[in-house]
């Protein structure tokens, strides 16, 4: 995704205008519940520079054998089919709390590894269906690539396929544009999980970025990881809580589950939680 000049002339001052308020870690956008018991996500550094940087790419996995895992819900499905993914419908959460500055929520989704043609001709934004959300830190979070009709009404009015004029290239759209948004708070449904704008297959693209565009690292209050390289982490392996601490390029995500009373390999429920 190109870097967001556009959106930091629109919001700088808005941003400056806020009162700073400590920080503290988010929760993670994606949450155990929507997944099988034994899939697990993983993440990935979206972009190597500008307000991107700390930017993740979230999708969901389930274990093939030998410490391998694959993005699909079957061997054998079919990679084009959108709904063959893990992730894809997987309910996206607000990290924190805020209010919606600007959005999309009606652009089509793409046929994995392509995308759709009005993505290149400017009438559908990089970040396809969204939600940019001023938060309360003053800090602009954007959620992308939901399914189409998945954010509600109420949170983004803007209710046509396509852009009403050409935006090529832009993640943040004048034609998205909220004024007096909808408030948000902090682990609220935004939408599922799609595939639409610049994106080659479902997945979540979460970051967080200053109004001048400098990216934020994004930290975590709840869950667990572990290293993942080349599509392999062990089952059995290692599990470091995330207890407001980052996470960093490729990394196997067990992400809080809503408390009940179970245990996996022997880990009770309220280890997740962190």
């Amino acid at each position: 995704m190109k870097a967001l000049n556009t959106f930091t002339r629109s919001l700088i001052l808005a941003s400056a205008a806020l009162v700073s308020i400590a920080a503290s870690a988010s929760d993670f956008p994606l949450r155990a519940d929507d997944i099988g018991l034994t899939h697990r996500y993983t993440t990935d550094t979206h972009w190597s520079g500008g307000a991107q940087a700390e930017a993740l790419d979230v999708v969901a996995r389930r274990h093939i054998g030998s410490g391998k895992w694959d993005h699909l819900k079957t061997n054998g499905a079919d990679n084009k089919v959108n709904s063959n993914h893990i992730v894809y419908g997987a309910k996206i959460r607000a990290m924190d709390a805020g209010t919606v500055v600007g959005c999309w929520r009606n652009a089509p989704e793409n046929t994995p590894g392509s995308n759709h043609a009005k993505v290149a001709e400017g009438y559908i934004g990089y970040a396809g269906n969204h939600l940019w959300i001023l938060q309360d830190d003053g800090n602009y979070a954007l959620y992308a690539h939901a399914q189409p009709g998945s954010i509600p009404t109420d949170l983004c009015p803007h209710n046509a396929t396509y852009l009403p004029s050409k935006e090529e290239g832009a993640v943040w759209t004048m034609g998205g544009r909220v004024t007096n948004g909808a408030r948000i708070t902090k682990g609220q449904v935004l939408g599922l999980v799609g595939n639409n704008g610049n994106s080659s297959g479902p997945h979540l693209h979460v970051h967080v970025q200053t109004g001048s565009g400098d990216p934020i690292k994004m930290k975590f209050d709840h869950g667990q990881t572990t290293p993942y390289t080349n599509q392999t982490a062990s089952v059995n392996a290692t599990w470091t809580l995330l207890n407001g601490k980052s996470i960093v390029g490729e990394t196997m995500v067990w992400a809080p589950h809503s408390v009940a009373y179970w245990t996996v390999n022997n880990i009770p429920d309220e280890r997740m939680q962190g």
